[in-house]
């Protein structure tokens, strides 16, 4: 009667206080402004600057405005490199300061296979800006998945191109 009694209290204790679960998780860092411009030079290629602005779009919808800056007035740099020595198809360095961001660079590898298909580019591009924002890798099907191919990868299994509601929910809250 007890185990009853216990169990029961559990129960209603969990439909009055609903615990709120998510698989998002978050780097130790954001930036102070819901606005983060983005830049790149003029001498990158046009494939990657394509790719990086459907990157930054990718984030549209949230809470956060990426907007494209200029050399005298940005946030994040972007660019092109073209590394085979490496297992990365993008990457984000980010420092920071007590808890918010002070610089970024994003890059996109065209050395590796992402870059030769548009789908699984976008995919990073998306992938990395969400770094950007202060997102951290999360597992199953969500654009912050670590993995482009593999089993359960954002592109290779679930075909991610765009932000999965929980990618939007962690971007809102940080923000």
């Amino acid at each position: 009667m007890k185990k009853i009694l216990i169990l029961s209290l559990a129960v209603i204790l969990i439909l009055i206080f609903p615990f709120k679960v998510h698989a998002y998780t978050t780097l130790s860092a954001k930036w102070s402004s819901h606005t983060i411009r983005y830049y790149y030079d003029s001498y990158i290629s046009t494939r990657a600057k394509t790719f990086i602005k459907k990157g930054a779009d990718g984030w549209n919808g949230t809470d956060v405005n990426f907007e494209l800056g200029n050399a005298g007035n940005y946030n994040i740099y972007c660019t092109e490199v073209s590394n085979s020595n490496v297992d990365w198809d993008g990457l984000t360095h980010s420092t920071w300061y007590g808890k918010y961001f002070t610089s970024q660079t994003l890059y996109l590898n065209k050395a590796k296979t992402a870059w030769n298909y548009d789908n699984p580019l976008q995919s990073v591009a998306v992938h990395e800006f969400g770094h950007c924002l202060g997102l951290n890798h999360s597992s199953g099907k969500v654009i912050m998945n670590p993995y482009t191919y593999g089993d359960n990868s954002r592109y290779g299994t679930y075909k991610l191109t765009t932000i999965q509601s929980d990618d939007r929910n962690g971007a809102n809250a940080l923000y």
